[in-house]
């Protein structure tokens, strides 16, 4: 992707950077980039206009942003109704999870979300800071890191493993979310001399989305 301001100047490229961009599709990111995307193949290429947003009321509306992307691949969050056929979670009376994992359960290639409670507050993009209680496990059920034990986290969605980019961007504060999140969108695949508690293969995450910032 290349961005230009409206006389041509070059603002970013990642064909300099040497690597695409990961960039989860929502409306909650830029509204004319799922206008631009929706229903594309990959490989298509998109010119889109971004209109400038003024921080203050009564400032002048900043000049537009113009986006030149080219669709390299594609990876998928899915929102996946809940069912026994997946891990289980439970909380105790203050709210700290516990998770069941039916036996032989795999994750699937992409991403795969589960609400276990919808919140209402704002949409939550891949740029935002967002503070969340959360705990992980690995697909052999044991838990390898937690805050419930002390205080809500808070980080940039563009500094954690992608698995959480993904899952959490279009999510609403006061969510609560199980994310099921393949091993190479974590902290990549296990071996033979990880321990029982590694934070490798496969992961499981419950997030509870707090604020964001």
């Amino acid at each position: 992707m290349i961005s230009v301001d409206p006389s041509g100047k070059q603002i970013a490229s990642t064909y300099e950077e040497g690597a695409p961009q990961v960039i989860p599709i929502s409306a909650a990111t830029i509204p004319q980039l799922v206008t631009a995307l929706q229903g594309q193949k990959v490989g298509v290429r998109a010119v889109f206009a971004a209109p400038g947003v003024a921080t203050e009321e009564g400032a002048d509306q900043p000049d537009p942003t113009i986006f030149l992307m080219e669709v390299v691949g594609v990876r998928k969050a899915e929102v996946v109704e809940n069912s026994d056929a997946l891990p289980q979670v439970t909380r105790d009376d203050k709210g700290v999870p516990s998770i069941a994992i039916p036996k032989d359960f795999k994750a699937t290639k992409n991403i795969q979300v589960v609400q276990l409670e919808k919140g209402d507050g704002e949409f939550i993009s891949p740029a935002d800071t967002i503070k969340a209680n959360y705990t992980g496990w690995n697909l052999k059920g044991n838990q390898f890191d937690t805050s419930f034990d002390k205080e809500a986290v808070e980080f940039p969605l563009s500094n954690v493993i992608q698995g959480w980019t993904y899952g959490l961007s279009g999510q609403q504060v006061g969510s609560k979310v199980l994310l099921i999140i393949p091993a190479d969108l974590g902290y990549g695949p296990s071996s033979k001399d990880d321990a029982d508690d590694a934070a490798t293969g496969d992961l499981l995450f419950v997030v509870d989305i707090v604020s964001k910032s």
